[in-house]
């Protein structure tokens, strides 16, 4: 897959636990920004990733993007096709469940089985 930034295009990898390692370097939570929907701080930690910039030499090169009539949606679109690629991104993603909702999902797990077995 590829992403452009700045009118440059870079070539994204299956994302791994090493990118995820780097945007916690950068001090980034990529949990808490997907989970808030903050696509500023998503595209920053992805830009970080794919250019191999820190922080505040992705805030600039986003910065240029924009300035020069790009999108950070496009870059947002990217990192969202990427970590649809991404079994450990979407692990990890889908690992931050409400405790309600992980109640739920378990509780109808268990009453599908109760169901299924007493027929």
């Amino acid at each position: 897959m590829k992403v452009k930034i700045n009118n440059k295009t870079y070539t994204v990898g299956e994302l791994k636990m090493e990118d995820y390692l780097k945007m916690e370097e950068q001090g980034i939570s990529f949990i808490d920004a997907f989970q808030k929907r903050q696509t500023m701080i998503i595209a920053m930690a992805f830009t970080c990733v794919v250019t191999g910039l820190d922080r505040d030499d992705a805030v600039e090169l986003l910065n240029q993007h924009v300035y020069g009539g790009g999108s950070v949606i496009d870059i947002v679109t990217a990192c969202n096709k990427a970590i649809a690629e991404s079994d450990f991104f979407k692990k990890m993603l889908g690992a931050k469940e409400k405790p309600e909702e992980k109640a739920e999902k378990t509780a109808e797990k268990t009453e599908k089985t109760v169901v299924e077995e007493s027929k």
